[in-house]
């Protein structure tokens, strides 16, 4: 319970945070808008004394009024301002003779004991997540003294079914309370605890050595424990479902009760994932490449003794053969990057001297603008106050960053554009994609060996509508993955064009558009397929405009090669009138 609660509220934490970060920003806007307004005047006499000389110096601009004392006490304040109210009304000062108290009235002596009532907890409040880590640290529940004084010291290493943690654990995966079940992972944060204060507090690198250890050990106990009880519980549940109900009429009948196990709550223990190497930083790609080439080698070792096991790329690429959730993951890993670029550029624009260019009527306007914005933030820029101020390492370093951030604005870097032109590598080099070149040199027309010919055969199968209410659609199994993967094959391949054209769906529709035709064929209603038609329509515009907008600039720099082609001729006239090529 003590961890569940602070999961919960540490879960709240960020919230309450923000919220009272809000108010207790406006509340200083508020101050500070009021001790600035009462020094309005002597600046605007400065400024009138200045003149126009003002207006060629930045310093003015960038001077601010000194900031009001924030309302909120700080924590010193606070401790300042209890121990002081507490002197004065605590009947234990002066050895009980209430001196202090006599000179106060009730009323206020009773605000005060409010007050002081209210204000103890604010400590705790200011530093909330801190205090809920004191608050719920079980640490000692694991620490071995009073099995080390049962032993005098002869035992040092005990086993897990002597640790609080796991046997707490195991009750509860023994018990099988579903109540409890919810929280069995709960008991292992102690294992969290016992580790950071082994560290922290007693600075013993061994303790924390064994800390670890166990609850690796436990881990995989709970991992073996919690598989054969969740093997266990619908291994049941399936036998029960499969019993006949005049079978189990008679054994109640003959005083024997069937029961059928209790619902199970694994929904959020089965939910839990664990992965390392999206939470790692971005050099460990080294470390998973090189565990890749081991498990490799491991393998090519494993099958010159066992010629049956499957080859390695097939094992490693079973759960990676999706390529449209693969083309979309990397096309929303380059929207993240590319909102991150800008955040970072967007922030540094000031010290870099990016500014962008005021509203003007006029050009001649505008530069003046720009040069007092240049001015202004002249003093702010890095790199020039580093090679004022700095030492020759600090300049080089200050020179290397703004290369950096600059070279972001002009390289256009791009992962799902590199990603996309890796595929097209690999789709040209073999014509089982490409279909080879055509026997009349322009394109294929009766023969099926274009990928996008292919596709369009499926589609059509794909258009169907279901004939049954409980006939699931391709699109429930697989979303938009099946239209990302064809399509951008289609568009690397330079066949979208074709495509749209030649369709058997897209010809179809336009044929039931023209002439709104509206029978059932097969059992299948025509109206309802065209609509199934029209939406994937829609779906594939939408792909292939957003992989044309990507794969656009690069085909701008590529010569487009025009071939003429000779008047077609009647075989009778072929003879009488030849032709030179």
């Amino acid at each position: 319970m003590i961890k569940g609660l602070q999961s919960l509220l540490g879960r709240m934490e960020p919230a309450l945070s923000n919220a009272v970060s809000i108010l207790q920003s406006v509340k200083d806007t508020c101050v500070d808008t009021c001790s600035a307004s009462e020094m309005r005047p002597s600046v605007e006499k400065g400024k009138k004394r200045q003149g126009k000389e003002s207006t060629s110096s930045s310093a003015s601009d960038l001077r601010i009024p000194r900031r009001a004392v924030p309302p909120a006490p700080s924590s010193t304040q606070l401790y300042m301002a209890r121990t002081q109210l507490e002197s004065l009304v605590s009947e234990r000062n002066s050895g009980g003779k209430k001196i202090l108290r006599k000179e106060l009235d009730s009323k206020t002596i009773e605000r005060i004991n409010v007050f002081l009532r209210k204000s103890t907890h604010w400590a705790a409040l200011f530093r909330l997540s801190d205090s809920l880590s004191e608050a719920a640290e079980l640490s000692q529940l694991w620490f071995r003294e009073f099995y080390l004084e049962m032993t005098m010291g002869n035992r040092i290493q005990f086993p897990i079914e002597m640790s609080v943690p796991w046997i707490l654990t195991s009750h509860i995966l023994t018990t099988a309370d579903s109540a409890l079940l919810e929280c069995a992972l709960y008991q292992l944060d102690l294992y969290n605890d016992a580790a950071h204060y082994s560290l922290f507090n007693f600075r013993k690198q061994f303790l924390y050595d064994e800390v670890e250890a166990e609850v690796n050990l436990c881990f995989d106990q709970f991992i073996y424990k919690l598989s054969e009880m969740v093997f266990t519980h619908f291994k049941q549940l399936a036998s029960c479902m499969m019993l006949d109900k005049r079978f189990k009429g008679e054994c109640h009948r003959a005083g024997v009760t069937i029961r059928t196990p209790p619902a199970g709550r694994f929904d959020s223990l089965l939910k839990q994932r664990h992965v390392q190497f999206e939470s790692s930083e971005l050099s460990s790609i080294v470390e998973l490449d090189y565990l890749i080439e081991t498990n490799r080698l491991c393998h090519s070792l494993l099958r010159q003794k066992l010629a049956s096991v499957a080859d390695f790329n097939d094992l490693l690429l079973e759960e990676l053969r999706e390529l449209g959730n693969m083309i979309l993951f990397c096309m929303q890993l380059e929207i993240g990057l590319a909102q991150e670029e800008v955040q970072d550029l967007l922030a540094a624009a000031a010290f870099t001297n990016v500014i962008p260019r005021p509203p003007a009527k006029n050009v001649v306007e505008q530069e003046k603008q720009l040069a007092k914005l240049e001015e202004k933030y002249s003093r702010i820029q890095l790199t020039n106050v580093v090679q004022k101020f700095g030492d020759e390492k600090q300049i080089a370093i200050a020179r290397e960053a703004e290369l950096m951030t600059k070279e972001r604005l002009c390289c256009g870097l791009n992962v799902f554009e590199m990603f996309l032109q890796r595929i097209k590598q690999i789709l040209v080099s073999d014509s089982i994609w490409t279909g080879g070149y055509p026997t009349n040199g322009v394109m294929w027309v009766d023969e099926c060996v274009e990928f996008h010919r292919i596709w369009s055969a499926l589609q059509f199968f794909i258009c169907h509508p279901p004939q049954r209410e409980d006939e699931h659609l391709i699109e429930e199994f697989f979303g938009d993955s099946v239209q990302w993967a064809a399509l951008s094959i289609i568009s690397l391949l330079g066949q979208h064009r074709r495509f749209e054209v030649l369709d058997f769906c897209y010809h179809l529709h336009r044929i039931q558009k023209a002439d709104g035709k509206d029978e059932t064929v097969n059992g299948i209603r025509l109206v309802r397929m065209v609509e199934r038609i029209r939406r994937f329509q829609l779906l594939n515009n939408q792909v292939l405009a957003i992989l044309s907008n990507i794969l656009s600039p690069a085909e701008e720099f590529e010569e487009e090669r025009v071939r003429e082609f000779l008047p077609p001729t009647h075989p009778s006239l072929s003879n009488q009138y030849p032709i030179d090529e």
